[in-house]
């Protein structure tokens, strides 16, 4: 046999291996494929129906296969008057399977072409057929190596896809790990696949990120009434305002957690994402704590607020008004109200309390000093309290305790006055003028006017208040009784006899520290003592000044007393000489 015409793109000697048909699931059985029509051929002849298998192949037509293992089919085509007008597709087909090529890939458009020019060749051509090819798997690998797909494309009359292969193909590139085998059975059964994830690796697993947690938060009731026992709403506890002391601890640095590592499809440990850390700042008006670096404590009083790795403390309110909308204030820093204060309502700083309008009825608190800018009526249901200096353009019917000195420019009117300092009235050009009530100053009072011309009952004292009073005999109780028991200790230290047996060492050194105990609580309250009472003698040292009062004013200082009879100006009222402890030898 004459070697036939080569074909373009492919040498007779090399398997056409990579050559890959469209068409797939058909292929497996030729008769099942929907064979093109050719308009000038009529379609009885395109039907299998009346294909005879045993047809005999026509002389002009010899098959030859090719290829190093014989898997190239071409058909050889000798000009003959006696070849058919027409071959019929299906036709043809039987020819070449009975060539021992069952199963194979058929090239549709040649034979469609052969068939077209069997009649009107002048010379010798020959027709690549068909063609044996394997299974072909591809394996496409993601570059983080956490997943793959496979595509297998089918066998055309060579070898189909076996588990062995596909495994084979998956070493080759590298996986092992998180494979899929029932996808491997139904490739294996089905003997094709399209593009489908054959393995997965395990991710790694993030570790949780740095956090800063707050450690105080907003009530819970914000802006919502506090129900209290049985059943009542208290409508002015809305918890409308955060404050904090000093030491509080505000932000927590809470560091990153390692991750879990993963598990790539070639078995290879991936390493978690290392997360970020980042340091906690101490704002304005806090510090890191000195127990723990990781806390942000609060260094002054006041309002927190945080941001994402630090927190400032400011140690200033600022409202307009206190009322329904703000119910009662209550807050560690200062405080300023721009508006009034409504009645019944209380407002507490734990430092300084400015108030620049008028205030009715309500309740004030300082820890510092008080400054109320108008004044406040007292509807006899107010108190004031302040650790500090009060200063006022005046008070009505309240109660009043001032840890410092109390300045009035204008009017102390039916009020219930404590001061450990100076009560001083009439400052800056006001009227300075005191009546009704009772009025205990320590350290001396100063005014205008004391008392009224309808001639009120007015009591002005210097004296100590009552909590020093009572502050000062519970001290003497505490020295008396820490005296007591030190007594009762030195003796078990030194009891009658000079020998005292071994075991009794760890008992006698139980003692001395008990003893040194007791020591420094004596000179700590001693000292607290000497103070209380250098501030309870000061009354006996001041004096009661106006420039006049009238009648119904009482003045006492110590035993002294005095009550003014008659308009009296120029007072000056002091503690008399003689009536002071005599200095014995």
């Amino acid at each position: 046999m004459r070697p036939g015409p080569s074909i373009p793109g492919c040498a007779a000697s090399e398997p056409l291996c990579d050559t890959i048909c469209s068409v797939k699931d058909a292929m497996s059985d030729p008769d099942a494929l929907e064979e093109p029509q050719d308009p000038g051929q009529s379609q009885d002849s395109n039907s299998t129906a009346e294909i005879d298998p045993g047809t005999p192949i026509p002389s002009c037509l010899r098959f030859t296969k090719r290829g190093a293992d014989e898997n190239l089919l071409f058909a050889l085509v000798e000009p003959s008057q006696e070849a058919p007008l027409d071959i019929a597709v299906s036709e043809f087909r039987w020819w070449v399977r009975r060539q021992g090529c069952e199963g194979w890939l058929f090239k549709e458009e040649t034979i469609w072409q052969l068939s077209r020019e069997v009649r009107k060749l002048d010379k010798a051509k020959e027709y690549f057929v068909a063609e044996r090819t394997d299974c072909k798997v591809e394996i496409q690998v993601a570059a983080d190596r956490l997943k793959a797909w496979i595509r297998v494309l089918p066998a055309y009359g060579g070898i189909r896809p076996t588990e062995a292969l596909i495994k084979e193909s998956l070493a080759d590139h590298r996986i092992c790990f998180g494979i899929n085998e029932s996808l491997i059975q139904q490739i294996v059964q089905n003997g094709q696949c399209d593009r489908e994830v054959i393995a997965e690796g395990a991710p790694p697993t993030p570790g949780e990120p740095v956090r800063f947690e707050p450690l105080v938060h907003e009530s819970e009731h914000k802006g919502i009434p506090q129900e209290q026992e049985y059943g009542r709403v208290d409508y002015k506890d809305l918890g409308l305002f955060l404050s904090v002391t000093p030491g509080t601890p505000l932000l927590k640095h809470i560091p990153p957690t390692t991750g879990l590592p993963g598990t790539g499809i070639d078995g290879v440990p991936i390493p978690a994402p290392s997360e970020m850390d980042r340091l906690p700042h101490a704002g304005i008006g806090t510090a890191l704590s000195k127990e723990d670096p990781d806390i942000v404590v609060a260094a002054r009083a006041g309002q927190p607020y945080f941001f994402d790795n630090s927190v400032r403390v400011d140690p200033t309110l600022e409202i307009d008004i206190v009322g329904p909308s703000t119910g009662n204030v209550i807050f560690e820093g200062n405080i300023i109200v721009r508006g009034p204060v409504e009645s019944g309502y209380e407002v507490k700083a734990g430092q300084d309390l400015s108030i620049l309008d008028t205030v009715e009825g309500a309740r004030l608190t300082a820890g510092r000093n008080m400054v109320l800018l108008t004044g406040i009526y007292g509807k006899n249901k107010s108190e004031i309290s302040a650790e500090g200096n009060i200063e006022a353009r005046f008070i009505s019917d309240c109660s009043v305790h001032c840890g410092g000195n109390l300045e009035v420019s204008d009017l102390i009117a039916h009020c219930e006055v404590e001061c450990e300092g100076i009560l001083s009235l009439g400052k800056n050009g006001g009227k300075g003028q005191m009546y009704g009530g009772h009025m205990v100053a320590m350290r001396g009072v100063f005014a205008q006017i004391l008392g009224s011309v309808s001639e009120m009952s007015t009591l002005v004292e210097l004296a100590p208040p009552r909590d020093l009073v009572q502050r000062l005999v519970r001290i003497e109780d505490q020295i008396e009784a820490a005296r007591k028991t030190l007594e009762i200790v030195e003796k078990h230290l030194h009891p009658a006899g000079n020998s005292s047996p071994p075991d009794e060492d760890l008992r006698t050194r139980n003692y001395e520290e008990k003893a040194a105990g007791l020591r420094q609580t004596l000179a700590e309250l001693t000292r607290e003592q000497a103070i209380l009472q250098e501030k309870e003698n000061a009354s006996r040292h001041g004096r009661i000044k106006a420039a006049v009062a009238y009648r119904g004013v009482t003045l006492r200082i110590g035993k002294a007393r005095e009550s003014i009879s008659e308009l009296t100006h120029g007072l000056d009222f002091r503690e008399p000489i003689e009536e002071k402890p005599s200095q014995s030898s």
